[in-house]
């Protein structure tokens, strides 16, 4: 594995005003959606790969050439769009899901870019896309289903249908869009935006923040630095932002349940310093995808700590306590820097295909995790959605 330390020079001027900062100023600042959130621009790389959307209601030969298509760049350059997993908690039904899009005015290929945040079932989906409140309002009066009740919240209508987080198992998946144990959705629906949760207080919160009532996330420096650092560093198909949860003393293996040995594991060399924000995601600098990792910390001496740090565990703890490989086995290169209080590095695996389906080094994982206090309780450590082993 090589290790290219970077310089200022080096690195590409930040970037703003991008569409994963829209996304980060539509997620309300709460504990959960600290310890999550999942962004993804699934347009923004289709146009970049010179893809084109299936017209809506299309012939089906059109979305069969779209995959062909998608395959083909993925085989030839480790990177390709993601499909649009929207509502992402319903993400392992989306093929059923997303055929109950006609009976809320939705397109199937009308989503853009997502925000997935928070912990089940306190989660918050957001969408921007093809979304028009009016051929909503007239899909759901033309539907023979369940009606739904009309709520308000400072001054916004939403829909609501049935009691929150409670299902009906004769529901699952009926229209218009109860999810896979039959519980109905809370949904807001504007011009280019909708916003989907179980929850009428996640729903509140939405609202909230669209209406300036409640800070978002995009509201603390560190959030949207570290999102202008990952976007300098190509063109990023996802972003996902962990605020809390992240210390030695809170951190849990999910792949084998032997907490004792996950400890020892990811204690074979000395543990970062604490830090705050950090995250990751799959990018393409042009001719390679990489995995990009960004770390917001307090000052700059524990940035340079925690970049040496960092190559100190890429060469030296294991992937997981199950294996004894380490990540420099499987990658070709490392790039790296400090710039600021920030630590800023693109991962290149060996094998480019490694890219398509992501790394998960902020869940479930052995490399970046800090000395510092447990930021949560022990009875609310988060609930991580399942990953790729790295095995």
């Amino acid at each position: 594995m090589e290790v290219v330390w970077l310089t200022d020079d080096d690195l590409a001027p930040t970037v703003t005003g991008t569409v994963y900062e829209e996304l980060l100023a539509l997620i309300p600042d709460t504990d959960e959606t600290r310890r999550l959130a999942m962004l993804a621009d699934h347009a923004g790389v289709m146009d970049f790969l010179g893809l084109e959307l299936p017209e809506p209601g299309g012939p089906e030969d059109e979305v069969l050439d779209l995959f062909e298509e998608i395959n083909e760049v993925a085989q030839q350059r480790g990177f390709a769009p993601e499909f649009p997993m929207w509502p992402s908690q319903s993400r392992d039904y989306i093929s059923v899901i997303q055929d109950r899009f006609q009976y809320v005015g939705f397109e199937h290929w009308g989503v853009f870019q997502t925000a997935h945040a928070g912990v089940a079932p306190r989660t918050y989906d957001i969408a921007f896309g093809d979304f028009d409140p009016q051929r909503t309002t007239d899909a759901l009066a033309a539907c023979d289903c369940d009606q739904p009740d009309v709520r308000e919240h400072s001054g916004v209508d939403y829909y609501a249908w049935g009691p929150e987080f409670i299902g009906e198992i004769e529901k699952r998946h009926g229209p218009p869009l109860y999810d896979h144990v039959g519980r109905g959705p809370r949904l807001l629906v504007r011009e280019g935006e909708a916003f989907y949760s179980i929850s009428n207080e996640v729903m509140e919160d939405l609202i909230g923040v669209s209406v300036d009532d409640i800070p978002s996330l995009a509201d603390h420096t560190e959030y949207v630095e570290v999102a202008r650092a990952l976007a300098s560093l190509g063109l990023m198909r996802n972003m996902t932002f962990v605020g809390t949860g992240l210390s030695a003393d809170e951190v849990t293996d999910f792949s084998s349940g032997d907490q004792t040995l996950f400890q020892q594991t990811i204690r074979t060399v000395g543990l970062m310093r604490e830090f705050g924000v950090a995250a990751t995601g799959i990018g393409f600098d042009g001719e390679e995808a990489f995995t990009a990792l960004v770390i917001a910390n307090p000052d700059e001496e524990t940035a340079e700590f925690n970049a040496e740090r960092l190559i100190d565990r890429v060469w030296n703890v294991p992937v997981s306590s199950r294996s004894d490989d380490t990540l420099s086995d499987q990658l070709s290169r490392v790039e790296v820097a400090h710039e600021g209080d920030l630590v800023i590095a693109r991962l290149y695996f060996r094998d480019p295909q490694r890219h398509l389906f992501g790394f998960p080094l902020l869940f479930a994982n052995t490399l970046v995790i800090h000395d510092g206090p447990a930021a949560l309780a022990p009875e609310a450590t988060p609930v991580l959605p399942a990953t790729t082993t790295t095995d």
